[in-house]
């Protein structure tokens, strides 16, 4: 295994811990991390068996007491669809990247309850927002290191 498959174990490790916590909610409102961090790791992994094994990893360590529910199907599915998707859009790397966050958000809330869109559609925009701001800024700083031509060396 190289640094960068064990780097971004622990990102996704760490970020699965900071979106259990409390502490990162902005009005009440939690950005999904994790789901950020694999979508901007599907524009930067270019293995398809590594990118699967993340995806993988990040759903174990966001499973809940029951074990697998719709929620994380719903992540699994839409960042492998990222995945195959992210090579016909024709817009710059960070403006697809931005594109599927807000795809991503959308059908995350569509496949598990869209009644939540309808009657909370404040709360849903307020995180849809969250999630381009945050995502934005994310996916700009790892690109820095995990990008294969500007990646900064270890």
């Amino acid at each position: 295994m190289d640094r960068r498959i064990i780097s971004q174990s622990i990102l996704i490790l760490l970020f699965a811990l900071l979106q259990n916590t409390t502490h990162l909610s902005l009005g009440g409102i939690k950005t999904n991390l994790v789901l950020l961090l694999i979508l901007s790791m599907a524009f930067m992994v270019r293995n398809w068996a590594e990118y699967l094994f993340l995806v993988f990893l990040s759903s174990i360590f966001l499973r809940v007491e029951q074990g697998w529910d719709w929620s994380i199907v719903s992540i699994v599915l839409v960042a492998l669809a990222v995945y195959f998707f992210k090579k016909f859009l024709p817009w710059r790397l960070l403006v697809s990247y931005l594109f599927f966050v807000f795809l991503s958000t959308l059908s995350f809330y569509l496949i598990l309850d869209w009644h939540f869109i309808q009657n909370n559609f404040l709360i849903f925009f307020k995180e849809l927002i969250y999630n381009l701001i945050f995502g934005g800024l994310l996916y700009l700083i790892l690109i820095k290191f995990y990008d294969e031509g500007t990646r900064t060396k270890f």
